[in-house]
């Protein structure tokens, strides 16, 4: 797994540009989460896979594990316009070709949704959004990571965990 400290600095960079309410979560979330991701061996990375072509933007997280012939990942994205919003994605692939993905889904609020954005409600002015609310977000995510651990490794999906298919499928867009 590749060193995180370069994406560090990319996240620090991402983060001196953006509303103090945005890097405020950013980092409220790095540090609630990363401990009890870290604790299941995925390992936070600065590159995907370890590819020099696809290093990983300051505004996204992302943590890897290899288990056997599979390889899981976890990604937490920020929102494009820096509003205090994110969502959480993980996949299970094929250890021999990473582009197979075996499952793959998003954290959500409620399991018929096929993705959720966590934080500032869009039609919330951000001068409403508060340091508790994100604490909340942030306390809810952490609560429901078990269940992202539980989908990636048996493939149960609980009640956080959106609609996807399970079949085994090549990533769009992208080649070995």
């Amino acid at each position: 797994m590749a060193n995180s400290d370069k994406h560090d600095k990319r996240l620090q960079r991402w983060q001196s540009r953006v509303p103090e309410k945005t890097r405020s979560l950013s980092e409220l979330l790095t540090r609630k989460l990363a401990p009890i991701i870290e604790a299941v061996e995925f390992a936070k990375v600065d590159r995907e896979f370890a590819r020099a072509d696809r290093p990983v933007e300051g505004s996204e997280l992302r943590y890897e594990r290899e288990l056997g012939e599979h390889v899981d990942v976890l990604y937490v994205f920020f929102d494009k316009y820096s509003s205090p919003r994110f969502q959480i994605g993980f996949s299970r692939r094929k250890m021999a070709d990473r582009d197979l993905i075996v499952r793959s889904g998003h954290l959500v609020q409620k399991s018929s949704q096929y993705y959720h954005e966590w934080g500032k409600p869009r039609w919330l002015p951000l001068a409403l959004w508060s340091e508790a609310q994100a604490r909340a977000t942030v306390d809810e995510v952490a609560e429901s990571l078990p269940q992202v651990f539980s989908f990636l490794e048996f493939g149960v999906r609980g009640s956080r965990i959106s609609q996807s298919t399970d079949s085994v499928r090549k990533t769009p867009g992208k080649s070995g």
